[in-house]
């Protein structure tokens, strides 16, 4: 019998519940949680009244997280069997999944992955498919339940990244994940524990979770925010905390209510949800981490804000500082004794008292006192902290958007060995950032292979681009194996004059003088590239009868491209003799 169940499929709640609990100390341990609320405050501009701050925290984040997440990602799949109709499958599965990932809104979930793993050390993602709340696919179909009646709707989820039957992938706080204590890394964790919060009602109307009765006994004379285990905090609303296992030992998933009832902390009576966990594929849980800065001994990734914390406490102290000096500098002066009254000294003093008369026995016997300027050694100290955290960080002043001084000094190759530099660190963290999508994108694709049961609609580009449009039933893609790549754009915004000099060079390079370059799709792109230009308009289309309306079916297109000549199967994109596994192909 597995660790921590009764039976083959009874979890022993007292043995999770001790477990959670403990991991919940590892996080706030190794994850440095007791600082979060502080670098949150940061984040937002708060810091201590009476302080001046220098806000290098809110800089550093505004740099580096637009350099780490994918503007705009794409994935490249490539069949790792050879033959036609497992090209067309790998084109068609890419197409749908490119798709995908828009209505998925990856790119929004991964620029706030980036902020929390740049601000907390660890960020997250997490798959699923079909509702939000369904833990695993066990029904025909995975939509959202109504607890409504028909004049009327009672929806329990509200996400709209989510549609039914359909994956989805979305960020999670690293506060509401949970691992096993003293877990070395999160591939080697035996189970991950996800928190939500979730309403009263809609736990009550939920038709996925059972014995609630407990529960609801709970509730009776309590307010719903008691119900929460731990304590109340930014993020947590008046709610249920609920606890999402999933087990790999097991291949379990259920859900744990911890409640208080009758003053016994963090009990319950039995899972309210219990099922084989669906989601796991290729060994992995749903679950998928992005940490910038590894720790050697545990899963929590180092935070950069522990890294540049003390910077931003000595410039906040520095510039305060030079608050003091400077209003000292600005109020010293000489009066002779008995010459000013104490209420009209209180006046000049003041730091909110302008345009006032102050009233003296005698004006000649006041006088200004000449003093010194700013101390030299307070402004050299903010100068070095400003170095210190561009050191620490990999980045320059002109990754920061400005200019250095002596910058018109600089020669180019200077300015480009720098560059390099600042760049190599960027790249590994976007290098992690494109692991997370490659394994989410593999996974997913399994979910969609199994659980996706309505035909297919996708476009491969055909002779001169133009769209060919197919049917297909997702079971197709079972028996195939797949080499999944991310292809993430230039972190350099790129304007449409850098897009048109890029397109005259390229063409200038290939038209004519590579024989492996179609040129009527080179032409078409070189002309797509150029501002005010409609390519569709001046290239001569060949006719392929296929709309969304009137697809074909995947036989009919594998015939079709087989009677095409040579040069419009290049076109096409068709790989010439077999296509052999790649070393990083993905295989079931």
């Amino acid at each position: 019998m597995a660790e921590g169940y009764k039976s083959a499929d009874v979890p022993d709640l007292e043995w999770w519940i001790n477990q959670i609990t403990q991991g919940i100390a590892f996080r706030k341990k190794y994850a440095y949680e007791e600082k979060w609320s502080t670098w949150r405050s940061w984040n937002r501009g708060q810091f201590q009244r009476g302080q001046i701050p220098d806000n290098i925290y809110f800089k550093f984040i505004r740099s580096l997280v637009p350099r780490t997440y994918f503007r705009n990602p794409s994935i490249a799949i490539s069949a790792t069997k050879p033959g036609l109709d497992y090209f067309l499958l790998s084109k068609l599965l890419e197409r749908v999944d490119n798709k995908l990932m828009d209505h998925m809104g990856i790119k929004g979930q991964m620029k706030s992955a980036v902020l929390k793993a740049t601000m907390f050390g660890t960020g997250f993602i997490f798959r699923g498919y079909g509702s939000e709340f369904a833990h695993t696919p066990i029904d025909i179909t995975t939509q959202e339940p109504d607890a409504g009646t028909r004049k009327m709707r009672n929806r329990v989820e509200y996400n709209d990244l989510i549609r039914d039957n359909q994956p989805w992938a979305l960020d999670t706080h690293p506060g509401s994940v949970i691992f096993p204590a003293y877990t070395p890394n999160v591939h080697a964790a035996r189970w991950v524990c996800q928190e939500i919060i979730r309403s009263r009602d809609d736990v009550l109307d939920d038709p996925r979770l059972e014995n609630k009765d407990g529960l609801e006994q709970a509730m009776k004379g309590q307010k719903a925010g008691k119900l929460i285990a731990s304590g109340m905090d930014d993020r947590t609303r008046s709610g249920i905390r609920l606890w999402v296992v999933r087990d790999k030992k097991t291949g379990l998933v259920f859900v744990l209510a911890p409640y208080t009832p009758n003053g016994i902390p963090n009990t319950m009576v039995k899972p309210m949800f219990l099922e084989e966990d669906k989601l796991q594929r290729n060994g992995r849980l749903p679950c998928y981490p992005l940490i910038f800065n590894e720790d050697d001994e545990q899963c929590w990734g180092v935070p950069d804000s522990i890294i540049i914390e003390p910077q931003q406490y000595e410039i906040n102290e520095i510039n305060t500082q030079i608050r003091s000096h400077r209003r000292v500098l600005l109020k010293k002066f000489l009066y002779q004794r008995g010459m000013v009254d104490p209420d009209e000294l209180d006046k000049l003093l003041a730091d909110d008292n302008v345009n006032i008369g102050i009233a003296v026995q005698d004006v000649t016997a006041v006088r200004p006192m000449e003093a010194g300027g700013l101390p030299p050694g307070l402004v050299e100290g903010k100068q070095l902290i400003n170095q210190n955290v561009q050191e620490l960080l990999g980045l320059g002043v002109n990754q920061f958007g400005e200019y250095a001084p002596g910058s018109a000094d600089r020669s180019a190759t200077e300015t480009q060995v720098v560059n390099q530099a600042s760049q190599i660190r960027t790249d590994e963290r976007r290098d992690a950032g494109a692991d997370l999508i490659t394994d989410l994108i593999t996974d997913m694709n399994d979910d969609i292979t199994e659980y996706w049961g309505e035909e297919m609609l996708a476009d491969v580009a055909g002779p001169a681009g133009v769209p060919i449009w197919i049917k297909f039933q997702p079971e197709l893609l079972r028996n195939a194996s797949w080499d999944v790549k991310v292809d993430p754009d230039s972190s350099v915004p790129l304007t449409k004059q850098y897009k048109e000099q890029k397109a005259q060079q390229v063409y200038a390079t290939l038209y004519g003088k590579n024989q492996s370059a179609n040129p009527e799709e080179l032409t078409r792109w070189y002309l797509s590239e150029m501002y005010g230009t409609e390519a569709d308009s001046i290239i001569m289309n060949p006719a392929m009868n296929t709309t969304p309306q009137n697809p074909m079916s995947l036989p009919q297109a594998m015939q079709h491209i087989q009677q095409l000549p040579q040069s419009a199967r290049a076109a096409v994109g068709q790989p010439q003799g077999n296509v052999v596994p790649g070393p990083g192909a993905v295989r079931r």
